[in-house]
């Protein structure tokens, strides 16, 4: 039933539309601010989870519709799932709520509840998702400058990137400290309430089960490290 669908706290909107390099507002979880290290009964996970996606595709036009990602979120992915459709370009988020969760695919997208989701990207980057024609040294600016901004204001205790290609290698800030070099977790000075975890893109090839207990691990490194 659509009642039951999860909808974005919309309390950070304000902050958003005041951030410069943020133009797609993020999907916010109605208990993501709520979460806490400190509390971790009635909860999924302890920890403020920002997911962070790489772009979007399409038209131009699609620039101006400032509710983009939001709507990929609560429209194509919960609303749908919901009323029992499922469209194939959101698989990946009921795959990062099992591996959060540790249930099974079909159990898990009330994880959403606690989670916010922002695209890397601030403008769609091309007509599908092997073009990539629009992004250029100032895309990539623009975009640090707005993951910075988003961070600062829902100040999450880990970002959970999505994909290890260029989003993690070419796109992100360089100026990474190693937290688990492993796992690919760092940090960024200038974020210390922040940890980042690169992940296989969960869009395909993606072990729950075992991303699951890598979660385990960096969930247990982050709360051991008292970051909040």
């Amino acid at each position: 039933m659509t009642s039951n669908v999860v909808k974005s706290d919309q309390s950070y909107d304000g902050l958003f539309k005041q951030a410069e390099g943020v133009k797609f507002l993020p999907f916010v979880g109605p208990l993501f601010r709520e979460t806490s290290l400190r509390e971790t009964s009635l909860r999924e996970t302890s920890l403020r989870i920002l997911m962070l996606g790489e772009s979007h595709y399409g038209p131009q036009e699609n620039n101006r519709n400032t509710r983009l990602t939001r709507s990929l979120v609560e429209d194509d992915y919960l609303s749908a799932s919901a009323n029992g459709r499922r469209f194939f370009w959101t698989k990946g988020f009921r795959r990062v709520a099992a591996m959060i969760g540790g249930k099974d695919y079909y159990s898990s997208d009330n994880v959403w509840q606690q989670l916010a989701f922002y695209n890397f990207f601030q403008q769609v980057v091309g007509d599908n998702a092997k073009d990539k024609k629009h992004i250029n040294e100032q895309t990539i600016s623009e975009a640090r400058s707005g993951l910075q901004e988003v961070c600062k204001i829902l100040e999450p205790n880990l970002v959970i990137v999505w994909g290890i290609g260029r989003l993690y290698d070419t796109w992100l800030p360089r100026e990474m400290n190693g937290v688990i070099p492993e796992l690919r977790v760092f940090q960024y000075q200038y974020l210390p309430k922040t940890v980042f975890w690169a992940i296989h893109h969960p869009s395909i090839g993606f072990s729950i089960p075992e991303w699951h207990e890598k979660f385990l691990k960096v969930r247990k490194s982050i709360e051991l490290s008292g970051v909040r």
